[in-house]
């Protein structure tokens, strides 16, 4: 799968701290939200946020959308 390879290449190239690295890992939990493997984008997009919180802060646009997705999916969890 496209995503597990660029998780792989960022985390090899860019390191696991990386927001790139977190930006692969939010696309890949995206994909897993979509086909609804709600279970295996929570771990993806908790990690995502955790990169980012780090790394660029809570305040920062792109951990805001993040989170925004971290809700939703858990929303889909909840509601199942």
């Amino acid at each position: 799968m496209f995503y597990l390879k660029s998780i792989a290449i960022n985390r090899e190239q860019l390191g696991d701290r990386h927001p790139s690295t977190a930006t692969s890992l939010l696309n890949l939990a995206t994909f897993y939200h979509g086909i609804q493997q709600n279970q295996k984008a929570l771990l993806f997009i908790q990690e995502a946020i955790q990169i980012y919180t780090q790394t660029l802060g809570n305040e920062h646009p792109v951990t805001q959308n993040a989170n925004g997705w971290l809700q939703g999916i858990q929303q889909t969890i909840a509601n199942q």
